[in-house]
């Protein structure tokens, strides 16, 4: 279609899903996929070809659909997307295709190059960083950050990791990613300290994808992770892998000041996971306890300095005292922290690095 006409690349996209981030060596979209964004009928039907295959693919499927305001409304507009995600493509810069926007977007926000994604049900968590430029499948998690190599680092660490399967729910013994659970509770490292982190995601990603685009041996993320966590396989590049994680491991606890804590990399069962495949490359048990209830504890201290701030903030009532602030964010409430682990010094108190949003 595009090669009909140039101006079909306008509704014709590359549409990555969960399984090319996870079996693709190279984490290519698979397929493509028409959308016509946000737009009216009219405006849809001036790409001729497009709008005559959503036609024949698409109508008829939902012409049978009714019953509830949902189904009706997708009915009605046939052409579009059921949900058009107008929040992601805008967050990543892409808003300008829609017809409308939300009100605090702004216009003059340019296109994110790479976007760090996830795939949100897989064996692994393990985040890349891809182009920003196709339709992205709602099995994917999105993040719109403007150092996704750096987020890349922080997200790939065994401390990170940690958290993130105790905030998630499970599909079988898979991880099934919460961005609300598990992003939008964690409590970021401040700005400058996860700029540090930039160089050792690039170096670490790169690693990575020389690996699975070997010519005489291409696999895709999950294989690559399955070689990762075998003891037995000593290959010099998934040995530097490992001493790679090691560092990014390490500078998360520098960023934080926890580096008192004696990580204990080794290869360690993972009760969680089937029995035949719990033994990963990782930090131990002692420390991932440790690291989850010390980020518990920053969570919970942000959030406190959030609502009292919020409260200090607010108008006076005539007789003088402070109107209730609104219900905001929540407190970390669905964690139960461990208690502290014995590490190699006595346990300092989280240092404060940020004080952006860190929980619900």
């Amino acid at each position: 279609m595009i090669d009909a006409s140039r101006a079909n690349a306008d509704v014709i996209f590359p549409f990555i899903t969960g399984d090319d981030l996870n079996q693709d060596p190279e984490q290519r979209p698979s397929r493509w996929i028409i959308s016509f964004w946000d737009w009216t009928e009219e405006r849809a039907r001036r790409y001729v070809l497009p709008f005559d295959r959503v036609v024949t693919t698409v109508k008829p499927e939902r012409d049978r659909l009714g019953g509830n305001a949902t189904a009706e409304g997708r009915k009605r507009k046939w052409w579009l997307f059921g949900r058009d995600a107008k929040a992601l493509y805008h967050a990543v810069g892409r808003g300008h295709v829609f017809e409308r926007h939300p009100a605090n977007w702004d216009s003059k926000l340019r296109p994110l190059p790479e976007v760090m994604i996830s795939a949100i049900v897989g064996k692994y968590f393990a985040p890349s960083v891809v182009a920003n430029d196709g339709i992205f499948s709602n099995k994917c998690a999105v993040f719109s950050v403007r150092r996704p190599y750096a987020h890349a680092a922080l997200f790939n660490s065994s401390p990170v990791s940690a958290w993130v399967w105790q905030q998630s729910s499970r599909m079988k013994l898979d991880l099934n990613f919460s961005h609300t659970d598990a992003v939008e509770t964690f409590p970021f490292p401040a700005p400058d300290v996860l700029a540090a982190f930039e160089k050792l995601g690039r170096e670490y990603l790169q690693a990575r994808r020389e690996i699975m685009t070997d010519a005489a041996n291409p696999i895709g993320l999950t294989k690559l992770y399955n070689r990762f966590h075998d003891a037995e396989d000593v290959d010099p590049r998934i040995v530097r892998l490992r001493e790679m994680h090691r560092e990014i491991d390490a500078a998360v606890m520098r960023a934080y000041g926890w580096d008192d804590l004696d990580l204990g990399h080794g290869y360690h069962e993972q009760p969680n996971l089937a029995e035949s495949d719990r033994v990963r490359f990782t930090i131990a048990d002692a420390a991932r306890a440790e690291v989850i209830r010390r980020f518990a504890v920053l969570n919970r201290q942000r959030y406190e300095e959030e609502q009292a701030s919020a409260l200090a903030a607010k108008p006076r009532t005539s007789k003088g005292r402070a109107k209730a602030a609104p219900a905001g964010q929540g407190a970390l409430v669905f964690v139960d922290a461990p208690e502290a682990t014995t590490s190699k010094k006595a346990a300092a108190p989280a240092k404060k690095v940020s004080t952006r949003r860190t929980s619900k």
